[in-house]
């Protein structure tokens, strides 16, 4: 039985196109293995099949280098690397295998049908260079650990000479429900290399997998699944328990600068839209094809700056990363002065203020003299010390005599 498909081209909703052959040129031929015998190589070389990988290196110099043979003959040249990474990202591999067109002393044209172009790579604001995170982060989340799982046993079950179809689909069901949730890169290249596999087989149920596989990627990238994804990050991912073990973390003054610089050099927006628009901060992560390990180091950035700093406003935002910067050391030293009025409890002083930024006068006092009764706040600096602190910040704008008459 042989099973005709047609090629499917966009595997995520906006951001892949047709494009059925590519031409990369390979440099670096006198540094490499056939360094030495470089023109007899040459001399033989169009015609012949070569290998694209891409290499084990940091992740900002993106290098892919060049096979043929047993030989590695060199790499990549820069200009055409944007090319290269969509091409690979958009198949869901690491590798490309076409032929040598033409060559000449000191470079190589290889060439290569691609079923699709992963324009993310090339169109989306990545990271800067260098950027760190060194805050707290939440645990690794339960999800992802499963993810793991199941798809490295679903590729293992693919491999054998039976597979086991309906192990597999059971494994394939939670698979669906669960990888919505994980945007990470590996996560993509796992999709896409269950997909050629699945294509690949005989069995009805399957191919019904990879069309299933398929309408996944689709909803994915499509505003259903944006939405979706956008209120697990927003509202699910806050509230788990990975990420309330972080509001007990109290970090030293110069970790906390670290992590304010680091939430305000994101790119220009992200911050903005985790605050203001959670379908397109997920769009917006989605697109920006990190590795799990990035993506854990931004939401967990986020989420800290949730549990011990709260929401800044749309306009501080919307000014750029000097006025983020600002108005985080702002927040930051509010919170020293806080400290000594919550018995040096700088974790007290946060969470107090995480709740009383958009109270209401009225329940701004009660929630004093509730935390002055729970001896959470200290009854001498309860009264001027701590109108005076909230007054200023604009937090509590009544005078202190009607703070006096509400707190007890």
């Amino acid at each position: 039985m042989t099973r005709v498909r047609e090629k499917v081209v966009t595997f995520v909703a906006g951001f892949a196109i047709n494009m059925p052959y590519i031409r990369l040129h390979i440099n670096g031929l006198t540094h490499h293995d056939i360094a030495a015998r470089r023109e007899a190589f040459v001399s033989t070389a169009v015609g012949r099949r070569m290998v694209l990988r891409a290499a084990p290196c940091r992740e900002s110099e993106r290098a892919v280098a060049a096979y043929v043979g047993a030989d590695m003959v060199g790499y990549v040249a820069r200009l055409d690397l944007d090319v290269a990474w969509s091409a690979m990202k958009g198949m869901g591999t690491n590798v490309l295998r076409g032929e040598i067109e033409s060559a000449k002393a000191y470079s190589l044209v290889f060439g290569c049908e691609v079923d699709c172009v992963d324009e993310r790579t090339t169109t989306t604001t990545a990271l800067p260079e260098g950027w760190q995170y060194t805050g707290p982060m939440m645990p690794e989340l339960e999800l992802w650990h499963r993810l793991d799982y199941l798809g490295g046993e679903m590729e293992m079950m693919l491999a054998e000479e039976r597979v086991d179809v309906e192990g597999f689909m059971e494994l394939f069901e939670a698979f669906c429900r669960l990888a919505p949730y994980d945007v990470s890169s590996e996560m993509m290249m796992c999709r896409r290399r269950l997909l050629y596999r699945l294509e690949d087989s005989y069995e009805p149920k399957l191919l019904d997998a990879a069309d299933a596989l398929e309408e996944l990627s689709q909803r994915m990238g499509g505003d259903h699944g944006m939405a979706a994804l956008g209120r697990w990050m927003k509202h699910e991912l806050p509230a788990s328990k990975e990420a309330q073990a972080m509001r007990s973390w109290v970090v030293s003054p110069t970790t906390r600068t670290e992590i304010m610089m680091a939430a305000a050099s994101l790119p220009s927006g992200l911050m903005m839209e985790w605050q203001t628009d959670e379908v397109e901060f997920a769009r917006l992560l989605y697109g920006m094809h990190l590795s799990r390990e990035r993506v854990h180091q931004v939401l967990s950035c986020l989420v800290w700056l949730d549990n011990n700093v709260g929401p800044l406003d749309t306009q501080v935002l919307e000014g750029g990363q000097n006025r983020v910067q600002a108005a985080l050391e702002a927040l930051d030293e509010l919170v020293q002065q806080l400290k000594p009025i919550f018995w040096g409890d700088e974790a007290a002083a946060l969470e107090f203020l995480r709740a009383v930024r958009k109270a209401r006068p009225k329940q701004i006092t009660t929630m004093v003299n509730e935390w002055v009764a729970a001896k959470r706040i200290s009854p001498q600096s309860c009264h001027r010390d701590l109108w005076k602190v909230l007054n200023e910040a604009g937090i509590y704008t009544p005078s202190e005599s009607n703070w006096n008459q509400q707190v007890k």
